[in-house]
């Protein structure tokens, strides 16, 4: 319900921003091209530097992995729903979501490797893009939805999920609210 999207939005929040203080922290401290990995190789007890700082490259790596395979499946989901919304007789097959899920990669691996020229312009307008986008959809709601009360908003909670236990659901709703924080 409303209640529990605001107050996991607001305790992942401010869990993850200790993460983000941490991170800056250790950045001004040490500043280096390298990631976190460099970080723990520096502030870890000797006897564990090597073995902490390469756990930590490859759960890096494998954490950029997985970001992409997130990002490449969730557009190839959202095509299909653009598809399905035009055409609703059309069923994707897998073998076609796996197909567009590897043009998907091809596109982006060719805009990474010769599109970096562009990608000035391209962060301003998606940095437009996204404050005119805010306005545009927040002002028509703000307009015409229905008011809920605050008590509702803030303090009713409901379990639309089918977990049996309130604490499940709203822990596994955490996932959505860390995907938008990671960026």
């Amino acid at each position: 319900g409303f209640a529990g999207l605001f107050w996991c939005f607001i305790t992942t929040t401010a869990a993850y921003s200790t993460v983000v203080f941490s991170l800056a922290e250790m950045a001004s401290m040490a500043p280096t091209s390298g990631g976190q990995y460099h970080w723990v190789s520096e502030f870890s007890p000797p006897s564990y530097q090597k073995v902490l700082s390469y756990a930590s490259g490859w759960m890096t790596t494998l954490g950029w992995l997985a970001s992409l395979a997130s990002s490449v499946y969730v557009l190839a989901y959202q095509v299909q729903a653009c598809i399905n919304a035009t055409n609703p007789d059309y069923a994707f097959t897998s073998w076609q979501i796996t197909l567009l899920m590897w043009a998907i990669l091809f596109l982006t691996v060719m805009f990474n490797t010769y599109g970096t020229p562009f990608f000035p312009q391209l962060e301003t307008a998606s940095l437009i893009g996204h404050i005119v986008g805010f306005f545009v959809v927040m002002i028509p709601l703000w307009v015409l939805c229905d008011k809920n009360s605050a008590r509702d908003v803030f303090l009713t909670f409901q379990d639309q999920s089918g977990w049996e236990n309130m604490g499940a659901a709203y822990l596994t709703s955490q996932i959505y609210i860390m995907w938008c924080c990671f960026g």
